[in-house]
């Protein structure tokens, strides 16, 4: 049972791959077709590199996916977040228990 089960992940797994490179295909002749008559590359190389970076399979999450810039923003996401929640927690105990005089 456990096999057949693999055996049918592995073949959605193959699937999904070739549907992506599929779109990748329509997606760039899409944009070959729209820019043919034009003397600037289309779409861009910059661009294209940083489209296959982000297909990449390589079990990282997208918003890591882009270098030191991405976890930079990630994480000083995740710090505001968690000072926000401590001093929304700060502000709800001392409104909750004042000070006695």
């Amino acid at each position: 049972m456990v096999y057949k089960l693999c055996r049918i992940a592995s073949k959605v797994v193959t699937l999904n791959s070739i549907l992506r490179h599929a779109e990748r295909r329509v997606l760039l002749n899409t944009f070959h077709k729209a820019r043919s008559n034009s003397t600037v590359a289309w779409p861009p190389p910059k661009l294209l590199k940083r489209y296959s970076l982000f297909q990449m399979d390589n079990n990282l999450p997208v918003y890591i996916k882009g270098g030191f810039t991405d976890k930079f923003l990630y994480n000083s996401t995740l710090a505001l977040i968690a000072i926000g929640l401590i001093d929304g927690f700060y502000t709800l105990v001392t409104m909750a228990l004042p000070k006695k005089k």
